[in-house]
């Protein structure tokens, strides 16, 4: 993994090199445009190496997450239908959100010594990636009071902040999902959304009008989170002009 990595780096920086050198430098006849078809190749390998890099390090993500199933079987057991008491509870308590973190950070404690920079950083984005499309499904599928919304917000925020210590590049849009679901299922009404929504665009795909919200669910799924949660109406969640 490391040798790609660095063989792409160096490859990638003596095509540079030696472009700046032709560039410069005067050939007979046709010899600039051979030189030059040479150097294609050269970049031609270096991308060829990226790719390897890449697909090796997804294939590493993927052999690691087991590491993390007791947490997520921990995540797929935790009620969000909360009472005032139980709500008060989870705020001292360190739920399964500190503990996956915990696990985290230890996973990757122990990788980063035998990598480069850049090769931890795909590792660990690859690994988050599939680490969070497991916790939006599992987080999917469970009936919701607001206070569960509200603790999945504090629960998403937890993340939000222990996983960026763990890298240099931000993970805030890798988060974006499961923090608007979290959003969402604190709602105090079915039409408090709109008031998210408003400006965002077909598809969420806008910059939330006042909001200030890029949308990354669709307004399918933010139909999908609505009625996660016990208390909104069907019909008035259907009717959402979103």
């Amino acid at each position: 993994l490391n040798n790609a990595d660095v063989c792409a780096e160096y490859v990638a920086k003596l095509r540079g090199e030696l472009e700046s050198y032709v560039g410069s430098s005067a050939f007979p006849g046709g010899e600039r445009e051979r030189v030059r078809a040479v150097l294609s190749e050269l970049g031609a390998t270096a991308s060829v190496l990226r790719t390897a890099h890449t697909r090796a390090l997804e294939q590493l993500a993927e052999a690691a997450l087991p590491k993390l199933r007791p947490l997520l079987d921990e995540v797929a057991a935790v009620g969000y239908q909360l009472s005032d008491a139980d709500y008060s509870l989870r705020e001292v308590e360190e739920g399964w959100s500190h503990r996956l973190l915990s696990s985290v950070g230890g996973l990757m404690s122990w990788l980063q010594p035998q990598l480069t920079t850049s090769s931890y950083e795909v590792l660990f984005h690859a690994l988050l990636d599939k680490l969070l499309a497991r916790l939006e499904a599992l987080i999917g599928k469970k009936p919701f009071s607001q206070l569960g919304g509200l603790q999945l917000e504090r629960d998403a925020r937890l993340l939000l902040s222990g996983l960026q210590e763990l890298s240099s590049r931000t993970v805030r849009d890798k988060l974006s999902r499961l923090s608007q679901m979290a959003l969402l299922l604190g709602l105090e009404s079915v039409d408090e959304v709109l008031d998210y929504w408003a400006g965002s665009g077909a598809g969420g795909s806008g910059d939330g009008g006042a909001s200030g919200i890029t949308w990354r669910l669709s307004a399918a799924e933010v139909r999908a989170a609505l009625l996660q949660r016990q208390d909104f109406s069907r019909d008035a969640v259907m009717a959402l002009p979103l």
